[in-house]
Parts: structure tokens; C-alpha cells; sequence
């Protein structure tokens, strides 16, 4: 599909979730959380049904997002009917279950993970995430590294939380071959701003003090600045979520498990598709639903945001990680 604006939109982030088993201190809130009832969420069969409708469309990659996708019981045997599509498909995944389940995930043609890690200090860890699964967290990269799946690691940098953990974290790929990447935080919990940003740039100066970063070729699309640095075996990445450097070649949409679309994170949420499916659309009607909204996709996060000025934007665990 090609938007307004030429870009070719082959990619779909797809939360298959509302429900993560980590409450994240700058996500969700510790309790008094409101799930969308399951009759509201896309069954798997009406999932399945957007599958072939996707493939004609031109998507190319699909991430899996939440929440939390493994929480979803019965998840396994959707993501075993992604093996009849050409697909290449991804996990997001706080990595709690993945243990137990990566080896079919693989089976199903699963290529890369990528994988929420804020801190190496296992009390921090708890802090953040109101949860004792640390030592699971470990065990599940250490499987993802055995079983020889791409490996990305993303930590959401917050001044006076982890930041002081910017070189440990990046020590992760001094003799693995993985991506540590560092993302600033967006002021989407449910408040608009948040005291410990830190911009991209300023990550980047910290890492610069210690270590020379050689850029490496950014694809269309990418979101991460990524670098060799030296004498590392893996890679670092910066994304500049907040600042948004990378909008401007944006080659993705949203789905959220409701079935509603978002062309942009900052942008308004765009809902009708499973109304539709629930109401006999044809998968010709589908697709014209889906190509409209890419034909509407705003420019960059900047024009999104706009769409959104008075309003306060909805906590990343609503929109779906």
C-alpha cells in the first residue's frame, strides 16, 4: 500500500492484548486497572480472517505486540496459522512466559524477538515492575540467544531510575551478538510529561564519552539509529520516540486487539474493522477500510499529535505496548 505521501506501508504492529503480567511503573498502574471485555477483543478466528486480507494488501512484516501476547490463551494456535502465509513475523515480549512457549513460536516461523529489559539489578527490576520474574527474564534471553533468534533488547531510559545503568546494558552485546536498544520515553502515561526524560541525543553523548559509535546503514522505515561500537560483537540502538527523527519514512500501522487502527502512536485512534467483520464485511470491503486509512495516514507525529491538541494522551498500556 502506498500513502499519500509515497511511502510504501508494508508493516503491522498488531496487539493481540490489553493485558500484560508486568505492571511497569511508567505504564500501567498498580492496581484499579479497567481490561476491555472479552467480548469486545478480536476472537482468533476473526483475526485469522484479516490474515489473507493483509497478505493481499502488501504486508510484509507483522510484530505481535499487547500487552503481553502470551498471556492469551489459545494465542499458540493462531500464531501456527501464520505458517500458511508468507509473513515475516515477530514477537514483543516481556519475555515472563516466553520460555515455556519460544520453541513452537520458532516452529511457527517466528524470526526475531525483541525483548522490554529496563535494568540488570535484580531489586530495580521488582521496582519497576512490580514483579519477581527477573531471574525469568534472564533465563528467557539466554534461550533466545541458544535457539539463534534475533535478539533485541529495548530499555526505556528514565533519568534518576536506570540511566545510570546505560553501560551495563550495553554490555549485553559486548560478546553477544543482540541489539541493546535504549528508547526515550513517551509521555503517553496517561499525563502528558514525565520528569525523568531524557532525549535521545543525551543518550547518545553518555554512551560517546566512553565509546566511539560507528553508524550503520538505516534501512526505510527504521525507527532505531543503530551503531557498531567498538569492539562489541552486537549492536547498540538509540530510538528517538519522543523527538521523532524517524517519522518522516514511517512505513507502519497499528492494530489494536479491539481491531481499532492507529496510523501514528500520537495520532487518534481509528476504529470500525471489526464492526465490520462482525457484520458480514467481504474481504474486498476489508481491504478498501484499510487502504482508506493509509491513504489518511498523517505525515509525521508531529502533524498526528496536532490531531490531538487539547487532549490528553491515553497511557501506553492502553494503546497496546
Amino acid at each position: 500500500m502506498i500513502d499519500q505521501f509515497g511511502r510504501q506501508i508494508n508493516y503491522l504492529r498488531w496487539g493481540v492484548t490489553d493485558r500484560c503480567n508486568l505492571r511497569c511503573t511508567y505504564c500501567m498502574p498498580e492496581d484499579n486497572m479497567n481490561f476491555v471485555p472479552r467480548n469486545e477483543l478480536l476472537t482468533f478466528e476473526e483475526m485469522s480472517t484479516l490474515l489473507p486480507v493483509f497478505q493481499d494488501l502488501g504486508i510484509e512484516k507483522l510484530r505481535f505486540t499487547g500487552g503481553e501476547p502470551l498471556v492469551r490463551k489459545g494465542i499458540l494456535t493462531f500464531f501456527s496459522t501464520l505458517r500458511d502465509y508468507q509473513f515475516k513475523w515477530y514477537l514483543t515480549t516481556n519475555g515472563v512466559l516466553l520460555t515455556d512457549q519460544l520453541q513452537q513460536l520458532v516452529d511457527f516461523g517466528l524470526k526475531g524477538v525483541n525483548l522490554s529489559f529496563d535494568t540488570l539489578q535484580e531489586g530495580k527490576f521488582l521496582k519497576i515492575t512490580r514483579r519477581n520474574d527477573f531471574k525469568r527474564v534472564q533465563r528467557s534471553i539466554e534461550l533466545v540467544q541458544e535457539l539463534g533468534i534475533r535478539l533485541k533488547i529495548n530499555a526505556v531510559i528514565q533519568k534518576g531510575v536506570n540511566d545510570d545503568e546505560i553501560f551495563d546494558l550495553m554490555g549485553l552485546a559486548a560478546e553477544r551478538d543482540i541489539e541493546v536498544r535504549f528508547i526515550e520515553f513517551m509521555p503517553f502515561n496517561g499525563k502528558g510529561n514525565h520528569p525523568g526524560f531524557i532525549s535521545a541525543d543525551e543518550i547518545k553523548e553518555k554512551i560517546e564519552s566512553k565509546h566511539t559509535l560507528q553508524a550503520l546503514f538505516s534501512k526505510f522505515g527504521d525507527t532505531a539509529e543503530t551503531y557498531q561500537v567498538d569492539g562489541f560483537l552486537g549492536k547498540v540502538g538509540v530510538i528517538p520516540a519522543f523527538t521523532r527523527t524517524f517519522c518522516g519514512t514511517c512505513n507502519r500501522l497499528r492494530m489494536d486487539a479491539q481491531g481499532a487502527f492507529r496510523t501514528c502512536l500520537y495520532g487518534p485512534t481509528r476504529s470500525g474493522l471489526r464492526e465490520m467483520i462482525r457484520n458480514g464485511a467481504s474481504k474486498n470491503e476489508i481491504k478498501e477500510f484499510v487502504h482508506a486509512l493509509v491513504l489518511g495516514k498523517e505525515r509525521n507525529g508531529f502533524e498526528a499529535e496536532e490531531q490531538q491538541k487539547g487532549k490528553q494522551l491515553e497511557s501506553m498500556s492502553a494503546i497496546g505496548g
